[in-house]
């Protein structure tokens, strides 16, 4: 009966009643249930009973613009805190190695550690998110994560650093693919770029921003400091959770449409729902990694890029030590300077692009891909750049001008993919990242394992050419998107689906686009 009394018709109602508002629903329908009819909330004419009730506060699409910003913001610090973590960590490595007298490879490891927890726990973690909501798994990530650089911190052995660095990175990967889903939750399909363009550039150019913010930890080896350092920055990620994270940015009629209980039933029964949901929902960013040819397309161009992006972690500090970069003078990581650098021009360009060619409602999802097409030319055009500025006889700033193009380049490709997710796949999201997720870190997993012999055996230049021609290649394919993209949303069970709630809930609520 209180289904009734909210409202719920179908399942096409976004909004839901305050628990003051529910109760004066649930008494007045036992007064009068005859006399009374049910209020439809969905309708654009509200009754009666509806005029008086409070304000709507629950759909978070109708949160206050100061609200949306705050979330908006701590998420994206919390986002960059992840990639900060991931990089900085490389600058200790040799230091690691004398204090504790480990292999390199293993110390090196510690990176791959990091990633690899980042690429499998999404793949229970989002999901999750999109059954029993967001919130929660905030909160229980954020904690993780900001305790687990303590243990790094007082490591005295290599076992220690592999294992907090795992579970760090496992609770930090809600920030690579829950964060995108949050803003898909709260901002309106036009509202979207902005926000989503400080997203991407808190996960780009906090990978950079590590090696330059801690260039002094290079100095006389003070590796630990890196740790107490990230402990000390990630106190306020956990006060902005507990302070603001207090309400649900999942809709609800998403939350009843994963099959999970309400608060009326016993725990048995909760618990029983809740397994059967999660084994749904679990396997869902697989079957978009292997099953949607959108996501599968784009996946095999992050996942390349991104490979690449962590293995400059140690072969960026080897081609500059040829113009005297070095731990001994506190300079490693100042070479990463133009990696920061092109992180920023990316994002001024996409927001001066998106604002001059702005996304309108009658534009297909695809027209999201311009900067894709844009980004992927650029990045493979720049590594060839690189390859062949990394001579020491020229000045140092070439190659650095290089790199800032090829991070300007992979940014406008990376926040494409955002963007063109969220427009396609909506409450989803979360789902399709986590597939983006694992993928790409699964190749940064890789990557700095075998960057070093492969810079020693090759020449610089053949083999950032080599990985410049493979860059080339897959910058097709947000060109081939462009041409064949509606046709394969129109196969996706999950666009399809969303589509069509979509326009069933335009038709039931015909006067919220104007709100």
């Amino acid at each position: 009966m209180e289904r009734q009394a909210a409202g719920v018709n179908g399942g096409d109602i976004k909004t839901a009643l305050s628990d003051e508002a529910r109760s004066h629903a649930r008494s007045a329908e036992a007064v009068d249930a005859e006399k009374q009819p049910e209020p439809d909330v969905g309708s654009s004419a509200p009754s009666t009973a509806e005029q008086h009730q409070p304000p709507v506060v629950d759909d978070p699409m109708r949160w206050s613009a100061a609200r949306k910003w705050t979330v908006t913001l701590g998420a994206c610090y919390f986002s960059s805190l992840i990639s900060v973590a991931a990089s900085a960590y490389s600058l200790g490595i040799d230091a690691m190695v004398r204090d504790l007298a480990e292999p390199r490879l293993l110390l090196v490891a510690g990176i791959s550690a990091f990633t690899l927890s980042c690429a499998l726990l999404p793949l229970i973690l989002a999901p999750l998110s999109e059954a029993v909501g967001r919130r929660y798994v905030y909160l229980v990530s954020y904690a993780i994560f900001f305790l687990f650089f303590l243990p790094v911190a007082l490591a005295q052995n290599a076992a220690t650093v592999l294992v907090a660095r795992f579970l760090c990175g496992a609770a930090g990967s809600v920030g690579s693919t829950m964060v995108g889903g949050t803003l898909g939750d709260i901002w309106l399909k036009e509202e979207r770029t902005l926000p989503m363009a400080l997203f991407a550039l808190s996960a780009l150019a906090g990978t950079p921003m590590g090696p330059v913010g801690f260039a002094w930890a290079t100095i006389d080896g003070r590796w630990r400091w890196i740790h107490w350092t990230m402990l000390l920055l990630g106190a306020p990620s956990m006060l902005f959770a507990l302070l603001f994270l207090n309400r649900e940015t999942l809709p609800k009629k998403l939350l009843q449409r994963s099959g999970l209980p309400d608060g009326a039933q016993s725990l048995q029964s909760r618990m029983a729902k809740l397994r059967g949901a999660l084994s749904v929902s679990a396997i869902r960013p697989l079957r978009f990694l292997f099953t949607e040819p959108i996501t599968t397309v784009l996946c095999i161009w992050i996942s390349f890029a991104w490979g690449c992006l962590y293995l400059f972690l140690q072969s960026v500090p080897l081609v500059f030590a040829q113009h005297g970069f070095r731990d001994e003078n506190g300079t490693t990581g100042l070479a990463f300077v133009g990696l920061a650098v092109g992180a920023v021009l990316g994002f001024l360009a996409y927001v001066f692009s998106t604002r001059r060619w702005p996304m309108q409602k009658t534009h297909a999802p695809e027209a999201r891909l311009r900067e894709a097409c844009v980004g992927g030319v650029l990045f493979a055009a720049a590594f060839f750049f690189y390859a062949w500025t990394t001579l020491p006889r020229l000045p140092w700033a070439v190659p650095q001008i290089a790199s800032a193009l090829l991070m300007a380049g992979l940014f406008l490709f990376y926040v494409s993919i955002f963007q063109y997710f969220g427009d396609i796949y909506g409450s989803y999201t979360s789902s399709a990242l986590a597939a983006q997720s694992f993928s790409r870190n699964i190749f940064a997993t890789a990557f700095p394992l075998f960057a070093r012999r492969m810079y020693q055996a090759l020449d610089y230049q053949i083999a950032t050419t080599v990985l410049a021609g493979i860059a080339a290649v897959l910058a097709l394919s947000p060109f081939l998107l462009l041409r064949v993209g509606a046709r394969l949303r129109a196969a996706s069970p999950f666009a399809v689906k969303l589509e069509a709630e979509a326009e069933a809930e335009a038709r039931a609520q015909p006067g919220r686009d104007r709100q």
